[in-house]
């Protein structure tokens, strides 16, 4: 019986372990190593989202980085310790003078990569003609719910006074107890905690929207340290703490907050390192007009953060409910701000203002602190509506799957399948992306749409 390909002893010097957690490759790396993994399991992300996992020996990855020479399109991570046979760019030749079938070998896992791929492919045509045929013999029921997007669009401009309702309810409302209750202090950052290690590492940083003179802090998540999920529009939820660290809901931390003028991102790489102020060339920069822009908005901001009994907390690894909910509306100021400033920022700018919404609602599900979601879920929706078909990539394809999801929970069941049904056609009309990554993502959201109006997600 004879040994499988990737037992050949000319793979030996390219054999490498990775520890669980370890990326083998990254989203835009240009490393140019086409992989093979021997033994354990990888998952597959693509901007942020799991879009698959590999645990069958043998299976190649990044050769089309390497064929095409460009950046990888996915992230590969180990969920598992995992062997593989990572080989260099430089070094493919050599292979292939030694193991001359290697290209056949490539070839083969391709094809039986591709052929998978359209028999998903059918089986998701198969599983939405059967949606379609549902829908249109009349079993879906319409039930359009009015009223909601205008007062949606009202309140954004009005979020002090929706955390004020959210945070000052009245005694006698029964839920008080649970609209109030906010999550324990993150954590204090000393090298251990009582519940696990710390989950938290900081990271000094200057604020590129003014002449920031003193370096403050970053929070950061540990790479491992928590279990997370996605709750029903895709959006990371932190579960418990893993591999002994304390357990934490990082969503209340994710936004980081400038303590001078408020400037506020989710992006880390929206800040300057706080060891090369002086050296800024690659990294974030603001221009001009856009810095006179946040200038003016900046008592906006101040009121807002006026509104905390305690504004340190916001600055703190310790935010609670409150601060987190006026740190996500400084995000959205922030955003709205750049995309103003020049709307062909929108894939970058627009699509968070659809995120931080999203986020907002996110927490009103967990913590129950008012039966205010629909209002922000209404905010992410208007931008979808009106900018649908705006974004590119994975964008582009996440918006059509939150169409759907939105559109059912706020609308009716009929303009949700409206939008699946444009999904459909820009999805059949773009068969040239299948063999892709792209593609593959496409399908994946596409699947996950229909599951939505069927009530299965």
């Amino acid at each position: 019986m004879s040994l499988p390909f990737y037992e050949d002893t000319a793979f030996i010097p390219f054999r490498k372990v990775f520890p669980k957690g370890k990326h083998v490759y990254n989203q835009g790396g240009h490393d140019g190593n086409i992989s093979i993994l021997i033994s354990g399991t990888l998952e597959v992300s693509k901007d942020g989202f799991l879009v698959g996992d590999v645990t069958e020996p043998g299976s190649i990855l990044g050769e089309m980085a390497l064929i095409l020479n460009s950046p990888h399109t996915t992230t590969v991570a180990t969920t598992t310790e995992a062997e593989l046979i990572v080989i260099p760019r430089a070094e493919v030749n050599l292979i292939t003078k030694k193991i001359p079938e290697f290209p056949t070998m490539l070839m083969r896992t391709l094809a039986r990569r591709l052929e998978k791929a359209n028999r998903r492919i059918a089986d998701l045509e198969n599983s939405y003609d059967q949606l379609y045929n549902k829908m249109n013999s009349g079993s879906v029921m319409d039930t359009d719910e009015t009223g909601l997007f205008n007062s949606a669009t009202i309140v954004m401009d009005r979020p002090a006074e929706i955390i004020e309702t959210m945070f000052n309810r009245k005694p006698e409302d029964p839920k008080q107890d649970d609209a109030t209750k906010e999550i324990e202090p993150a954590v204090s950052l000393p090298e251990s905690l009582p519940e696990g290690k710390q989950p938290l590492f900081v990271r000094n940083v200057f604020c590129p929207a003014h002449d920031c003179k003193e370096a403050f802090p970053l929070f950061f998540l540990k790479k491992g340290a928590q279990v997370f999920g996605r709750d029903e529009f895709g959006i990371t939820v932190y579960e418990r703490g893993q591999n002994g660290y304390a357990p934490i809901d990082y969503t209340l931390q994710e936004v980081h907050v400038c303590p001078e003028c408020c400037f506020a991102t989710n992006s880390p790489e929206n800040f300057l390192p706080g060891a090369n102020r002086s050296k800024t060339t690659g990294f974030f920069t603001i221009r001009k007009s856009v810095k006179e822009m946040l200038a003016f908005g900046l008592d906006v901001r101040k009121a807002l953060v006026a509104t905390l009994p305690d504004q340190e907390l916001l600055f703190s690894h310790e935010r609670g409910v409150r601060e987190a909910m006026v740190s996500y509306e400084l995000a959205l100021m922030t955003a709205r701000t750049f995309y103003e400033s020049d709307r062909a920022m929108f894939s970058s700018w627009g699509f968070r203002l659809i995120i931080y919404n999203l986020k907002l609602a996110q927490i009103q599900r967990r913590y129950r602190t008012v039966d205010t979601e629909k209002i922000y879920l209404g905010r992410a929706y208007d931008i979808v509506k009106q900018n649908i078909g705006s974004f590119s990539g994975a964008q582009f394809l996440y918006t059509y799957f939150l169409a759907v999801a939105l559109a059912k929970r706020l609308e009716s069941e009929k303009k949700a399948r409206d939008y699946l049904l444009e999904f459909n056609t820009i999805r059949k009309s773009s068969s040239g992306l299948i063999d892709s990554h792209l593609g593959m993502l496409c399908d994946e959201y596409f699947a996950k749409a229909a599951l939505v109006l069927e009530g299965e997600s």
